[in-house]
């Protein structure tokens, strides 16, 4: 935390790869400030061991937000006047309540604001899916856009020819993908 080499691990074990340069400034007497952790969040729950998740009662690091039907901080509800935005988590809440303690929560300065959902994730992993399944059930309502007796047998098609396209573009498929072709 000095801009220095160490010589000894965390343990105080001696770290004889590093006996020449213990002590010696690290990157030129440059340091660094942790200002963003940014992770999907089973990489922030691990790094940070916390007690929220997508499965416990509080499902944000930030606020109160609950996924219990009947709770006021019930995550679902949106817009500036929802209740867990008026509920957000304190540094000593966060490492009393949400982190079981982790080397992180030591750096000097560490809020729990530094921590991103990385929003690839977030749209890649949640998002997408999501509007390309609702898309999928509106396109194949009924048969303007893809022929068949019913929603089963115009998906159905529609994945044939998905299949087919892919080929004759050479695009590679999964092996889930290619099922029941």
């Amino acid at each position: 935390m000095n801009g220095k080499w160490v010589e000894h691990g965390p343990w105080s074990e001696a770290l004889p790869s590093r006996s020449s340069k213990g002590g010696k400034l690290i990157a030129g007497g440059y340091r660094g400030i942790l200002c963003v952790m940014r992770g999907d969040e089973k990489f922030v729950q691990k790094a940070f061991h916390m007690r929220v998740s997508w499965v416990s009662e509080q499902v944000c690091w930030m606020c109160c937000a609950s996924r219990v039907r009947d709770s006021l901080n019930l995550y679902t509800y949106f817009g500036p006047g929802a209740t867990h935005r008026l509920s957000l988590i304190s540094l000593s809440d966060f490492i009393s309540d949400i982190s079981k303690g982790c080397a992180w929560i030591r750096v000097p300065g560490f809020q729990p604001e530094m921590l991103f959902y990385d929003f690839l994730h977030v749209f890649d992993l949640t998002m997408v899916p999501d509007a390309a399944a609702t898309a999928l059930v509106e396109l194949s309502e009924d048969d303007s856009v893809w022929p068949g007796q019913s929603v089963d047998d115009r998906l159905r098609y529609a994945h044939v020819q998905f299949v087919k396209l892919c080929r004759e573009q050479k695009i590679r498929l999964s092996a889930a993908l290619k099922c029941g072709d």
